[in-house]
C-alpha cells in the first residue's frame, strides 16, 4: 500500500462515510459504497460512519445525459446527515464511481455543515474518462481535485 498516492487517506482515525445512492435506500437494496466501506473496515483502513441519507431521489448520474445530471446543489438539497454520537477526527467519503464529482461535493458540503472543522476527503474505485486518448490502463491510481464553479463541478484529472 505504500506505493499508492492516497495511502494517507486511510487509517484508524478516519471515519469512512458511504455516499448515498441516487434514491432513498430500500431494505435489501444493493448499496455498493456501503459494501466498500464494510470491506475497508475489515482491512482496518478506517471505521464506518454511516450518517448520510438520501431523502429525495435524483437522476442517476451514470445513466443521465451530462446536461441532466444533478448538480452539487441538488445533491446537497436531497441529502441529510443522521445523528452522529462521536465527533469524527477526519472523514473519507467513499463511492464506487466518480463522474464529475457533484455527488461528492454535495455530500461533503452537507457534512461540512455539521462538522465544519473536520477534514473531508473523497475516494472512488473508478473514475470516468471522457477522452479515449487519456485512457492508458485499467489501474491508474491518482489524487485529484474537484472544483465547484457556479452550478458546475469540474474534476482534475
Amino acid at each position: 500500500m505504500s506505493k499508492l498516492p492516497f495511502k494517507d487517506f486511510f487509517g484508524n482515525d478516519i471515519s469512512l462515510v458511504p455516499v448515498p445512492k441516487s434514491s432513498p435506500i430500500k431494505h435489501g437494496t444493493l448499496w455498493v459504497p456501503h459494501r466498500m466501506v464494510q470491506a475497508l473496515c475489515r482491512l482496518n483502513l478506517g471505521k464506518e460512519l454511516n450518517c448520510l441519507r438520501r431523502i429525495q431521489a435524483v437522476p442517476k448520474s451514470a445513466t443521465s445525459k451530462p446536461s441532466e445530471r444533478p448538480t452539487a446543489k441538488r445533491h446537497y438539497e436531497t441529502i441529510s446527515v443522521q445523528d452522529v454520537l462521536n465527533q469524527p477526527k477526519a472523514i473519507l467519503l467513499v463511492d464506487d464511481v466518480i463522474t464529475r464529482g457533484a455527488t461528492f461535493i454535495g455530500s461533503a458540503s452537507r457534512l461540512h455543515d455539521v462538522f465544519p472543522d473536520i477534514p473531508i476527503r473523497a475516494f472512488a474505485i473508478l473514475r470516468t474518462v471522457s477522452n479515449p486518448s487519456e485512457f492508458t490502463k485499467i489501474e491508474s491510481p491518482i489524487v485529484g481535485k474537484i472544483d465547484l464553479m457556479g452550478d458546475q463541478t469540474f474534476r482534475y484529472p
